[in-house]
């Protein structure tokens, strides 16, 4: 395995994993799920992620215009770009 599809692949994982805890905790606000460790968890690991979040979004992007394309990668760079515009624009 080279090390531009390693990048890749550890990128691509991460992304996932960025999406899936953002969605997760968007439905536990949608369907009012009130325990105390998802309230701590959601206060512990909110921000740290959401500058993760940016950060690896633009890596991410800069990878796309450098590399050829992965298409597993630039489907997870796009859904992260829209959890990205969601949890922003949502934190009012």
């Amino acid at each position: 395995m080279h090390k531009t599809s390693h990048i890749i692949t550890s990128f691509t994982i991460i992304n996932f994993a960025i999406i899936a805890y953002f969605s997760v905790f968007f439905l536990v606000y949608l369907f009012n799920i009130d325990f105390v460790l998802l309230g701590v968890m959601n206060e512990m690991f909110t921000f740290p992620l959401l500058l993760l979040q940016v950060a690896v979004l633009v890596a991410g992007i800069v990878l796309l215009i450098k590399k050829p394309i992965n298409y597993l990668f630039l489907v997870s760079v796009v859904l992260l770009a829209i959890c990205a515009a969601v949890t922003i624009l949502s934190l009012n």
